[in-house]
């Protein structure tokens, strides 16, 4: 029984301590930045539904995105090729 009140003053602790922390961390998408998206069938279907452009452009005024997915992309491309 002690073993458990311990854990949850602990916890309540935890909490405490966590609950003042703020992070103060520069954007990482500025206006004017171009985002390039690259990757195999899910990056390319991206161009048929624009969530991901229209959730980072409600927030950052100024954005350019470039999609350059490819269906069957994938990592091992290129050691395939030179096999």
């Amino acid at each position: 029984m002690v073993r458990q009140g311990r854990l949850w003053m602990c916890i309540a602790a935890a909490i405490l301590f966590c609950g003042e922390v703020t992070i103060h961390a520069k954007p990482l998408i500025k206006s004017g930045d171009r985002i390039v998206f690259l990757g195999g069938t899910f990056i390319e279907r991206m161009q048929i539904y624009g969530h991901v452009e229209a959730e980072i452009s409600s927030r950052v005024s100024g954005v350019t995105f470039r999609n350059l997915g490819w269906s069957g992309d994938n990592v091992w491309a290129v050691c395939l090729l030179n096999r």
